[in-house]
């Protein structure tokens, strides 16, 4: 821009960029022994500046966060998969988009089964693999989604006891910006969703206040009880 006869002037493009961090969807608190496609941890991708197209990243499963593998060993307390008899995990690991940012998975961009021998690189930072996405996708430039890591609990309790711990993470996201045509990676340290813990589910049964005391005449076919029967989550 300007005139030929003197000096050109320049014009910066600035690249766009992307962010992971912790969502606020991630959930804490308890989950139940057998749940199976459960969401483990929530993570934010935030694309800003152009569309930025996920095509690899790395899962975390050490469970106590720390780099810590749990692969092999037996360990009190923590998330493990010592064998194939002896996981604490079943059936798939998957990573969901959120488009709608409610917690509930849209789309399933990773699945890669639970067994040891595929787990036992996701059991510690030192030596997570990259996972290319089956299915690449893309953040639309200004928006948000949530990344999903989704896993199903072993019903054997000899495997899973009630008060272990799970806090899976992510990182290294591989991706490719759409409109400056670069490569890029984020999230280089460990990015934690919440800590949740496995426990037994329990059934309580209570009267029902809504159905206070009656009076009636002698008759068939007539409601006389009413109760209040709720599993925990």
């Amino acid at each position: 821009i300007g005139d030929k006869t003197t000096t050109y002037n320049a014009i910066s493009i600035n690249e766009g960029s992307l962010t992971v961090s912790k969502s606020n969807l991630s959930p804490s608190g308890d989950v139940t022994i057998g749940a199976t496609d459960t969401v483990l941890g929530a993570f934010e991708l935030k694309a800003a500046g152009e569309d930025i197209e996920l095509q690899r990243l790395r899962i975390d499963l050490s469970s106590n966060g720390v780099g810590t593998s749990n692969q092999g060993t037996a360990t009190t307390g923590a998330m493990e998969c010592i064998s194939a008899a002896a996981c604490d995990l079943t059936s798939s690991v998957k990573i969901m988009v959120d488009t709608n940012l409610d917690g509930i998975g849209d789309t399933t961009l990773l699945s890669t089964s639970a067994a040891p021998t595929t787990l036992s690189d996701l059991w510690t930072q030192a030596s997570l693999a990259d996972y290319d996405l089956s299915s690449f996708y893309t953040v639309k430039g200004g928006s948000t989604v949530n990344l999903l890591i989704v896993g199903s609990i072993t019903s054997n309790t000899a495997n899973t006891t009630t008060g272990e711990t799970i806090r899976v993470g992510l990182r290294a996201v591989y991706h490719y910006k759409k409109s400056s045509l670069k490569y890029g990676t984020v999230a280089a340290t460990l990015v934690q969703a919440n800590t949740i813990t496995v426990n037994q589910s329990t059934l309580t049964v209570s009267s029902n206040t809504a159905y206070g005391p009656q009076t009636m005449v002698a008759q068939s076919s007539v409601k006389v009880g009413s109760f209040v029967v709720k599993a925990s989550s």
